[in-house]
């Protein structure tokens, strides 16, 4: 197989064939497909007469782009897939009691809600659990989903409060 003479048309055709849908974040982050038909074209018209780029070359070329492009459209499928699973995850724990370092400081308490940070990452409401007799609300800390150390049922929270003060009773 040989490849023709390539010229800005072929390379403006080409140029539209790389662009699949959903490839404008891929483009971004490759610094486009465009920058390789540049590059390739630079490349063309400045070889030397006597050593041409080979069909074989070229082609090579244009494979490791479509694999770049492959792994970078993977690489964002996966890390959208872990956000969905921590968010789930995260959204599982609402009504359960939670134990959490966050920057040194422990935390206990009960998930009332799940928000997500700027960065998309889960976080946690934690609302203590009032001490006994206290008619004010419990107070809430915001926990990050990757600082919860600890994860039970709130009724095994509550029997065991119950275990222990009825034998200190």
């Amino acid at each position: 197989m040989t490849i023709g003479h390539v010229s800005a048309g072929a390379g403006a055709a080409a140029q539209g064939a790389s662009q699949a849908p959903g490839s404008t974040q891929m483009a971004a982050q490759l610094a486009t497909p465009q920058l390789f038909i540049k590059l390739l074209m630079a490349e063309l018209e400045h070889e030397n007469p006597t050593h041409p780029a080979t069909p074989s070359s070229i082609l090579q070329q244009t494979a490791e782009l479509s694999q770049v492009e492959a792994v970078t459209s993977m690489t964002s499928a996966v890390q959208a897939e872990q956000h969905g699973a921590e968010t789930s995850a995260a959204t599982s724990l609402i009504g359960r009691h939670v134990s959490a370092d966050v920057t040194g400081v422990s935390v206990a308490g009960t998930v009332s809600s799940v928000s997500l940070s700027a960065t998309a990452t889960p976080v946690l409401e934690v609302e203590a659990r009032p001490s006994a007799g206290s008619s004010s609300p419990a107070p809430s800390t915001a926990v990050p989903l990757a600082d919860v150390t600890n994860v039970t049922n709130v009724t095994n929270v509550t029997n065991a409060t119950n275990t222990t003060g009825a034998s200190a009773g």
